[in-house]
């Protein structure tokens, strides 16, 4: 940004975004017959607290899965075979 201003010492105040960080976003510039510059280099920032909430979210998925996975398998084995139903009709008609 371009201001002309006459000679002086002026004040400036620069409100970034939200997510975004800078270490001079306030300060002063003078100006004595020629033009001043001031350069703002602003970063973003990195929201920790998001990725915090997303690996638990993940985390707590995949153990919902193992917990499904388990209680979808048959406790005990492969059951034993008692009797064939043809042995079941053989021993009816008796």
């Amino acid at each position: 940004m371009i201001f002309n201003e006459p000679n002086g010492t002026y004040s400036y105040t620069v409100n970034l975004p939200s997510g975004y960080t800078s270490s001079n976003t306030k300060g002063t510039i003078s100006v004595s017959g020629s033009a001043a510059t001031s350069n703002i280099k602003a970063s973003a920032t990195t929201n920790y607290l998001l990725i915090g909430i997303i690996i638990v979210i993940i985390i707590i998925a995949v153990l919902a899965s193992v917990l499904v996975m388990r209680r979808g398998k048959k406790k005990g084995g492969p059951k034993e075979w008692k009797e064939t139903p043809k042995e079941k009709r053989e021993e009816e008609k008796k």
